[in-house]
């Protein structure tokens, strides 16, 4: 789908004006916030990831530079801009402009319009070739390089090869320009233009008119329904199959981040219908086509649950939950090294005398079934004794000559963990050694933890992800 009407029109005001703000666009100051145009000076610090920037801004050439701070996008020194925003203090850099819109304008001056080109902004164009530029065309200049720039063939002791280096140099950078405004005309913060330009380029505008809910699947921090925004700000029918994919997906994601692993067929078309406003007959016919496609595509898996009937899982969590299941089984198969029933006793009994905490037959037999077992869980109401238990359990497998290695979901589980515990806990992500520059832990079947016992408190928090990922580990 291509709304080519939307972004011509737009187009066709920069071209009259000479700036990339259609009128209608430019945010007022009656919502309290104010404006100041000015040329961008110095990027002082730019994240590369979101786009977040601290600039020098000059708004004339008798006052001060102006510190603004937000999200610039693909902005450069030299550039001439519009910022709508308010006054800040900040604790350590005093006084700052905070913009909440930024809209790149054209200079109209003709010391500006040279001030500009000569900033390096446009490739191929140095000081020499911008007083040419500017000398032959005058205040005129950036209308000629935005609606005629086959005119530079034009200019005197600029040749050709030149010439067409400066015309390639300045579409490009017209491409992200009107790029930039088309995204933001659909209510995309400048944070996430930044990473959606990143992500496509110049193609950005043309992709997300062709399938708005591609910024779902492919912008980190953009989710279903702001895409569903941008989808229905294009035209996109209520029903379109594009839309009935993308929230389906989306709600196969949402229940497993609420800790389903899959849901049934009646499940999805009753969340469906309430989310996209569809009437449930309707929506029958068009989910069964987005569960063709998304099988097809391998996206997601159907299988048959006891019971249940038809069930739909993602893919990876599919695969995670099967890999587990696996694991549990690898596990259970193993043999269990023999350990001396007596033995056992006698140090349990020794173990209750000295910390004068006897035990009930419930923790006696959970004691016992987890030194002998490849596979425990410990559960139990609040005061029942998981506590005493689970720390019995470590003492009696470190007296058994086992390495034993404590982890929990969080941080504060696992200092309260270290607390009780004989030895001391670590999160999970820290007991395999999570790399945030790699995205992956670095404790995996290839390089498996050193312990013999791995005990994971709280562990009903694990997700069925990170459940497998302790299953790699031999115990």
């Amino acid at each position: 789908m291509r709304n080519h009407s939307i972004f011509s029109k737009y187009s066709k005001e920069f071209s009259r004006t000479g700036s990339l703000v259609h009128d209608e666009l430019k945010p007022s100051t009656s919502d309290g916030l104010g404006t100041l145009q000015g040329e961008l000076q110095k990027i002082s610090f730019q994240n590369a990831e979101n786009g977040w920037t601290v600039a020098r801004l000059r708004t004339s050439d008798k006052d001060p530079f102006v510190t603004v701070v937000g999200h610039f996008g693909k902005l450069r020194p030299g550039e001439f801009v519009e910022v709508h925003g308010e006054w800040t203090e900040n604790k350590k850099f005093g006084k700052q402009f905070k913009a909440v819109h930024i809209n790149v304008i054209y200079p109209k001056s003709v010391a500006g319009i040279l001030r500009y080109l000569k900033s390096g902004v446009i490739k191929g164009i140095g000081d020499k070739t911008a007083e040419r530029i500017v000398q032959h065309f005058g205040q005129e200049t950036l209308d000629v390089l935005d609606n005629d720039p086959d005119s530079l063939m034009l200019i005197p002791k600029v040749g050709k090869k030149k010439k067409i280096e400066i015309i390639k140099a300045w579409n490009e950078r017209k491409k992200f320009r009107d790029t930039e405004i088309f995204l933001s005309t659909q209510g995309i913060s400048p944070a996430f233009i930044a990473r959606i330009i990143r992500a496509y380029g110049t193609e950005a505008a043309s992709k997300v008119q062709d399938d708005p809910y591609c910024l779902a699947r492919d912008i980190p921090g953009i989710g279903f329904i702001t895409a569903d925004s941008v989808a229905q700000a294009l035209g996109l029918p209520e029903d379109s199959p594009l839309r009935v994919k993308a929230a389906l997906s989306y709600q196969i994601q949402v229940a497993e981040e609420n800790g389903h692993c899959y849901q049934t067929r009646d499940q999805l078309a009753e969340s469906l219908s309430a989310l996209l406003k569809i009437a449930r007959v309707r929506l029958d016919e068009l989910l069964e086509d987005a569960l063709g496609e998304l099988l097809e595509q391998d996206l997601i898996v159907f299988d048959e649950a006891p019971g249940l009937g038809e069930v739909y899982y993602r893919k990876e969590c599919f695969d995670a939950e099967s890999m587990v299941s696996q694991q549990v089984l690898r596990l259970l198969a193993a043999p269990m090294p023999e350990e001396a029933e007596g033995r056992i006793e006698r140090w349990l009994k020794s173990y209750s005398e000295a910390s004068g905490q006897p035990f009930t037959p419930e923790q006696l037999s959970a004691v016992k079934t987890a030194a002998t077992s490849r596979v425990f869980i410990l559960t139990g109401g609040p005061g029942v004794g998981k506590t005493t238990t689970a720390n019995a359990i470590i003492r009696l497998l470190i007296k058994m000559g086992r390495s034993v290695a404590l982890a929990a979901p969080t941080g504060r589980a696992a200092q309260r963990l270290s607390e009780v515990a004989a030895v001391g806990a670590k999160t999970i992500h820290r007991l395999l050694e999570w790399s945030a520059a790699e995205h992956t832990f670095l404790r995996d079947e290839i390089n498996p933890l050193d312990s013999q016992v791995i005990i994971v408190d709280e562990a009903s928090m694990l997700d069925i992800h990170l459940a497998g990922t302790i299953g790699f580990h031999e115990l």
